[in-house]
């Protein structure tokens, strides 16, 4: 149960970061917007956003397809 929640969870924080490359078009945007440097944005790439930045995301961009596989 535990490892089946933790894909979930990649899952969901992958697919975030590919709507949020939707919404801003370039990673170098997105690292402008949340003041990040262009590394971690790579990494959000590679990874998905982390888990502690979800619940912002969540609140700022309600409209992500991906919010809705999550209720």
């Amino acid at each position: 149960l535990i490892f089946n929640l933790s894909k979930i969870m990649k899952k969901l924080e992958e697919q975030v970061f590919d709507e949020l490359l939707g919404e801003f078009k370039r990673k170098s945007v997105i690292a402008k917007t949340f003041g990040l440097s262009a590394a971690a944005v790579t990494k959000w790439s590679k990874n998905g956003v982390p888990l502690g930045r979800l619940p912002y995301l969540r609140l700022a961009f309600p409209h992500f397809k991906a919010w809705k596989k999550s209720k």
